[in-house]
């Protein structure tokens, strides 16, 4: 069973069973192309955790890949910039919102470093071709889901920046996610991130 948010990724992960990849290769072609067509919840610069069982090892292995803080940060250096803490409990709230939007609340991603580490450990088949469904994808672009604009529009409602100030925040986000006229892209419109192809091909180059 492979289980995705958006259904091109689960596509691309049937595909490489069908073609003879093992379920590792195929989760990780689907992370990638989910990363291209629900950019704003996962993707090469995201963060998480990775379950890997393999029955015929009996072996059971967790890849840990939560961003990391850099190395300056001190514990205390927003202390009096605290507010509260978002609804959910996921997060602060601070002045300026300066975790939340901006350079300084990057943290360095592990997604990527953890789908290569799973492919080589794991899978069976080559990375490039892990990363040619999400290279293709990324070069025909998507069309707005119901789900990926519902996010957009909706999905900062528990104290954090409003998704649509984070899309308009860079001058790649505005080229990208809006229309000519300023608005935001809708359901059925089509996103085309070509620097993201472009990336990926290198990625499938170079690890």
């Amino acid at each position: 069973m492979i289980v995705t948010a958006q259904p091109e990724a689960t596509e691309a992960g049937a595909c490489v069973l069908m073609r003879g990849g093992n379920a590792v290769d195929a989760a990780m072609a689907a992370a990638l192309v989910q990363g291209v067509v629900d950019p704003q919840m996962c993707g090469i610069a995201g963060f998480g955790t990775c379950q890997i069982y393999d029955p015929y090892r009996n072996l059971h292995r967790t890849i840990d890949f939560h961003g990391r803080t850099p190395l300056a940060a001190r514990e205390d250096m927003w202390a009096e910039l605290l507010e509260g803490e978002v609804r959910i409990g996921f997060g602060f709230i601070l002045k300026g919102r300066v975790n939340d939007i901006g350079y300084q609340s990057i943290a360095t991603p592990g997604s990527l470093l953890a789908y290569y580490e799973a492919a080589e450990q794991f899978g069976t088949w080559d990375w490039k071709d892990i990363c040619a469904p999400a290279i293709e994808q990324a070069r025909q672009g998507f069309r707005v889901r119901p789900h990926v604009q519902r996010w957009w529009t909706h999905g900062a409602e528990e104290g954090q920046v409003d998704n649509i100030e984070r899309l308009a925040f860079s001058e790649t986000g505005r080229s990208i996610y809006f229309r000519p006229d300023g608005g935001l892209k809708k359901i059925g419109d089509r996103v085309e991130n070509p620097d993201l192809a472009n990336t990926l091909e290198r990625i499938a180059r170079h690890g």
